[in-house]
């Protein structure tokens, strides 16, 4: 209970602490109408867009604080069961991943790009995701897959419901986080939560989670620079469908398929204990 407590109080203090200089700045300069902001809109602005990306990448040592103040556990074991992360595995699932992922892209963009058009902040943007993208997705899995997830289920003395129990809060509380009305997207979002639950289940470590996330923004973020993004975070009832999510939900099936045959022809280790000679493995 302390672990999940301490996690999602440095979650909202690292959020608050990042985003608010960032609204304060667009009110001051302009760039944001504060009587908007009072009626409680919120806008999306480039500069807001990076900041929460930097927020949520930080969750990334927020986690492994927490599990070390908590349990008493080196930061590294958080990664996975060898106690570290497995580099070569985690880029075998990332070329895994960008292989469904980039059809549908390749497919999407072949249909015509619509709207895009070159913006002023095209260039920040570009750079925005490239460089911050990964690491937000990482904190992600991190904070929910990693931290709450392990959390959870070290409460159950029973392993696999354990391991079922906390899949089902964790994907319920990534649900949650991202704030939509919509039925449809919430069932997706459930959905890539217990995915990503289960690969790190089944491989042993974040890696293919992490890979699975990375991947999956990243290509939802293509379009970003080139359009306007001040609603972008807009998901109320009505914004999606079962024929919007179905690409997303096959290409999500397809990755975390490839991956569990990486996972297999790699021989990653699944399970051991600190000390333990699989332990040294990679």
């Amino acid at each position: 209970m302390l672990a999940l407590l301490m996690g999602a109080l440095l979650f909202g203090l690292v959020n608050l602490l990042v985003a608010l200089p960032v609204v304060v700045y667009e009110v001051v300069t302009g760039a944001r109408s504060s009587e908007r902001l009072a009626e409680g809109e919120i806008v999306v602005t480039p500069l807001l867009f990076a900041a929460n990306n930097v927020a949520i990448a930080l969750t990334v040592p927020i986690a492994l604080l927490t599990m070390w103040a908590c349990y008493g556990m080196r930061p590294r074991w958080l990664s996975s069961v060898v106690g570290g992360v497995r580099w070569g595995f985690l880029l075998r699932c990332l070329a895994a991943c960008a292989v469904p992922y980039g059809l549908l892209l390749a497919l999407e963009l072949g249909q015509g790009v619509g709207e895009w058009r070159w913006q002023p902040w095209s260039l920040f943007m570009i750079g925005t995701i490239v460089l911050t993208t990964p690491f937000q997705a990482a904190g992600e899995e991190y904070g929910l897959r990693g931290l709450y997830n392990r959390a959870v289920a070290a409460w159950i003395p029973q392993r696999l419901t354990g391991a079922l129990v906390g899949g089902l809060v964790s994907s319920l509380v990534f649900m949650a986080l991202h704030g939509a009305g919509d039925l449809w997207l919430n069932l997706f979002y459930f959905g890539f939560g217990v995915t990503a639950c289960r690969l790190a289940y089944r491989t042993g470590g974040l890696e293919a989670p992490v890979a699975l996330h990375v991947v999956n923004n990243l290509a939802s973020e293509v379009s970003l620079p080139f359009v306007d993004i001040s609603d972008i975070f807009n998901r109320s009832a009505g914004t999606a469908s079962a024929v919007d999510i179905a690409p997303q939900v096959g290409v999500v099936l397809i990755a975390w398929a490839l991956m569990e045959l990486v996972a297999r022809l790699s021989r990653v280790v699944q399970e051991t204990a600190p000390g333990s000679a699989a332990a040294t493995a990679s």
